[in-house]
């Protein structure tokens, strides 16, 4: 079903999905394969939200080392990009791989990636880049709280 069926009223009980970062807080990055506003459409609109990762994935702070993705407006690239840089992100457009081009999301957007070279507060960095005329989500997903399980190199899983 989707979101919009009558049969599920844009309500879901339970969400399963990965994560790209995981904080000690359970913020998480997501959307490194390019469907970031579908995933938190989904996860925004679960009761119950569980995201299964291995160890690697938790790190202490989001958008450092892994790019958090934007899903951008084309033509507002150029202002976004300039935008994202004075919140201290360096902003790359993500080109295809073995294709000539940027990435296309599944609703006609480009994504650009952004990293940080010192931790920033992604609870309020989420709504900031949001305020960002042409963005049209982005990949930090702070306003949820999910049970996290991740799996050690040992083959234990833990709930963080």
């Amino acid at each position: 079903f989707s979101l919009n069926s009558k049969e599920i009223s844009g309500e879901l009980d339970l969400a399963i999905d990965g994560a790209d970062e995981i904080s000690p807080a359970k913020h998480l990055i997501k959307g490194g394969g390019a469907a970031l506003l579908l995933e938190k459409i989904v996860a925004y609109n679960s009761a119950l939200f569980i995201i299964v990762a291995d160890s690697s994935k938790r790190v202490t702070t989001l958008g450092t080392r892994f790019a958090l993705p934007v899903e951008i407006i084309s033509e507002a690239r150029v202002s976004v990009t300039r935008a994202l840089a004075s919140l201290g992100a360096q902003a790359l457009l993500r080109e295809g791989v073995r294709k000539a081009g940027p990435v296309v999301t599944d609703n006609g957007n480009l994504i650009l990636d952004c990293v940080w070279k010192e931790a920033v507060d992604a609870y309020q960095m989420e709504e900031a880049i949001n305020q960002i005329v042409g963005v049209v989500e982005n990949g930090f997903f702070t306003r949820t709280s999910p049970i996290v399980y991740a799996a050690a190199n040992t083959g234990i899983v833990e709930r963080v």
